[in-house]
């Protein structure tokens, strides 16, 4: 499926995400069962627009069609060294929240849980830095975007698979932050003990 012909949207990496949304709500009406559309259509058009919502995915999507076309992309190619650069210290800050909430979970009393809670704003400042330096990242691959799809597909297909698989590590750190906030919220809410 091709997610920018299902949404009979351009082939563009950049567009309004008012459009997307747009594009997906008028869609989504009339293939929706409850409107005489179909289950199989709906579900292709909800597809289609999680695919595309996602700038990561968005680009994905596009390098695919590229390849449907039969031009041959290598997607194992080198991480960005960017990219590269911030593994320490994501590693660094994720496995410091996970040590913090191996030991408040060994603390035997609620003293000893207080004393550990103490550690909580300097961890949460610690991801929330990282989480910075990450959307920093983020948005200088972001910024490709416009020469993408000005200079062509085809021409940029080396350096989207470059940013595409940077995206890709982007979206799971990203991800992995979320839920180690989390579990210190969680933590300080008294949930693990």
């Amino acid at each position: 499926m091709n997610p920018f012909e299902c949404l009979g949207l351009e082939r563009k990496l950049i567009f309004p995400e008012e459009e997307l949304e747009l594009r997906f709500q008028e869609l989504a009406k009339a293939a929706h069962p409850d409107t005489a559309g179909n289950e199989a259509d709906f579900a292709q058009c909800r597809a289609a627009y999680e695919e595309l919502k996602s700038p990561g995915r968005r680009l994905q999507a596009a390098i695919k069609t590229l390849e449907v076309e039969g031009d041959d992309l290598d997607e194992r190619g080198s991480i960005p060294s960017v990219v590269v650069d911030h593994f320490g210290e994501v590693a660094e800050a994720l496995e410091a929240v996970d040590q913090f909430l191996n030991e408040r979970s060994q603390a035997r009393s609620g003293l000893a849980r207080a004393l550990q809670d103490t550690k909580v704003p300097q961890l949460k400042a610690g991801l929330e830095v990282v989480q910075k330096d990450l959307g920093v990242l983020e948005e200088s691959f972001l910024s490709e975007f416009v020469g993408f799809d000005q200079a062509g597909w085809r021409e940029s297909a080396e350096k989207m698979g470059e940013v595409s698989r940077g995206l890709a590590f982007l979206e799971k750190w990203q991800g992995q932050i979320r839920v180690a906030m989390g579990k210190l919220f969680e933590a300080l809410l008294g949930g693990a003990s």
